[in-house]
């Protein structure tokens, strides 16, 4: 019995563990094309930090969770080393809401022309990211 009963909390916990582990995972949202800055009220006055990076290309990310997250391709437009930090960029949830992200390494030193690939994150959100935009692609 003690056995049966060891066997049954085991497999419980292992089967908790596995659903935890799940809804951490990030999966490709499913938005086909990112919406302009513009498109939404900015109410809250909240920009980008003025800066030389562009994004070449950006793809939310979200858990099950609703954690959100991106991967974006950013590029420095200077002939100089910038360094990015998480300010340089916006998110734009689908109800408007405007928010900077977290990033692991808090800079990323770029030489001129430089691109890389980083993944911001943007904490538990209802709504997806609809854009996500720099001082240099703000419209």
């Amino acid at each position: 019995m003690k056995l049966l009963t060891f066997s049954f909390w085991l497999t419980l916990i292992i089967a908790t563990g596995s659903a935890v582990a799940e809804n951490d995972v990030y999966n490709f949202d499913t938005i086909q094309t990112l919406m302009p800055a513009s498109a939404f009220e900015n109410d809250a006055r909240i920009y980008p930090k003025p800066s030389e990076f562009s994004i070449v290309r950006a793809i939310p990310m979200s858990t099950q969770a609703g954690e959100r997250a991106a991967l974006v391709v950013i590029k420095n437009m200077a002939s100089g080393q910038r360094i990015f930090d998480t300010k340089h960029i916006v998110a734009i949830m689908a109800d408007g809401t405007r928010v900077f992200g977290n990033l692991t390494d808090a800079r990323v030193k770029l030489a001129g022309h430089e691109q890389t690939t980083i993944k911001l994150e943007f904490g538990p959100f209802d709504y997806p990211i609809v854009s996500l935009y720099t001082s240099e692609s703000e419209s």
